[in-house]
């Protein structure tokens, strides 16, 4: 059973269309939480349920039942409907869901029936998962479990490449700079582990000889290594600059 809130009061057009698209999408998402043969019992006031709000409910529902009570000196809609097999065509309606209502006194006994209840009672507990266990249980559904993002989150296979020659120093640097060894632990010089990024950016420069200018477009490229341990960080750059050193603060 679910209750509909009345739509915000003085509110423009346009905000009262979005709040009728996100409440069809909301009423949408609980019918598909209902079992097979399930039955959903909406109660709202007519001014509650829009138009694409009831096609919605008509769409998922059938047969649709409404039924009009009172409740004080308010009117009352009581929506009555069982889940479909299958998505099925609906018929809109011109008129308002009020004049289609009926008095709650001519619901007739039997109107729909209830699915057969499991055979052990339902159980509602509450359960602390540890980070592993969600993770496990995460793996074994939705979209964790598609093999088409599996390949593609997958880590690549390193290279097995070996070069005729050796590289360069010069060819090593491109490599560095392209970014081919990002985010790779490596062990540098002194045998402590470091971590590179290289980075490539195309810059103009512009040069003026008297009434001429000239601009020409040139590749700039950084490296920045990363000390893990002491959280220290180097940029190298070929500006010609020395290169600097800062840790992970600035």
């Amino acid at each position: 059973m679910i209750e509909l809130p009345d739509p915000p009061a003085g509110a423009d057009p346009d905000a009262l269309d979005r709040y009728d698209l996100r409440m069809a999408g909301w009423i949408h998402r609980v019918v598909s939480l209902l079992a097979a043969n399930g039955v959903l019992v909406a109660i709202a006031r007519p001014e509650a349920l829009s138009r694409s709000m009831t096609y919605t409910l008509e769409a998922c529902l059938s047969p649709l039942h409404i039924f009009a009570a009172q409740d004080g000196k308010r009117q009352i809609l009581a929506v009555l409907g069982t889940l479909r097999g299958s998505r099925g065509r609906v018929v809109r309606h011109h008129g308002a869901i009020a004049e289609r209502a009926r008095p709650l006194e001519q619901a007739e006994p039997g109107l729909v029936t209830l699915p057969p209840a499991p055979a052990k009672p339902p159980v509602f507990a509450a359960a602390v998962l540890t980070w592993e266990q969600a993770a496990a249980e995460a793996a074994k559904h939705g979209v964790w479990v598609d093999p088409q993002l599996v390949s593609a989150l997958r880590a690549a296979k390193p290279w097995d490449l070996h070069p005729l020659m050796p590289l360069a120093r010069g060819h090593l640097g491109q490599l560095i700079a392209a970014g081919a060894f990002n985010n790779v632990l490596l062990i540098g010089p002194d045998g402590r582990p470091i971590l590179i990024k290289g980075r490539t950016d195309k810059i103009r420069r512009t040069h003026e000889d008297g009434p001429a200018r000239t601009i020409r477009e040139a590749f700039r490229t950084s490296v920045v290594t990363l000390d893990p341990a002491t959280g220290t960080f180097r940029v190298v750059d070929a500006s010609g600059a020395p290169p600097g050193a800062r840790d992970a603060n600035g």
